[in-house]
């Protein structure tokens, strides 16, 4: 996929998250999509394209959550410059690997954001079942998403327009 196809997936990723997601969750967990579309494009385009992508697509993101603004953009870009700089577990074909780093991927990005709320709001306590079960449902998705945006990615479309 050419860089403006995989910015209007990332619009289109995006109007799914605020769309769509509300209503699959689970226990009052919305689950974020946007994890696998940057996971995919970090390991299509190189660093500097993976980051500004990530950066425009998940700044809109933030722009809805004026609470948390810029809290998702920095976790996100970092994951994404993560992911360009070691993306070779991801890109490997045995799904245990594949689905072992986005399990680490997912862990280390609901810990960042849930760390930033609980310090930012002070609340005392968090349920830690809830935290899990965060963790096993957005990395779930994102298996899914990854694997689904790989089929796309091996699927040649064209448009006969006369």
């Amino acid at each position: 996929m050419k860089i403006a196809g995989l910015f209007l997936l990332g619009l289109l990723m995006l109007y799914t998250q605020f769309i769509f997601a509300p209503h699959i969750a689970i226990a009052g967990i919305i689950p974020n999509l946007l994890i696998a579309y940057v996971i995919f494009i970090s390991t299509r385009l190189s660093q500097t394209a993976a980051t500004v992508l990530t950066f425009f697509i998940i700044i809109a993101f933030d722009v809805q959550m004026p609470c948390t603004f810029g809290l998702h953009t920095t976790v996100l870009l970092s994951v994404a410059w993560f992911i360009s700089r070691y993306h070779a577990a991801i890109n490997k074909e045995k799904l245990i690997s594949v689905s072992l780093s986005i399990l680490l991927v997912v862990f280390s990005y609901i810990s960042l954001t849930t760390l930033f709320s609980l310090i930012s709001t002070q609340i005392v306590g968090a349920n830690p079942y809830l935290f899990v079960l965060n963790v096993f449902y957005n990395t779930g998705i994102t298996i899914v998403l990854v694997y689904f945006f790989n089929l796309l990615s091996y699927l040649r479309i064209t448009l006969n327009v006369r």
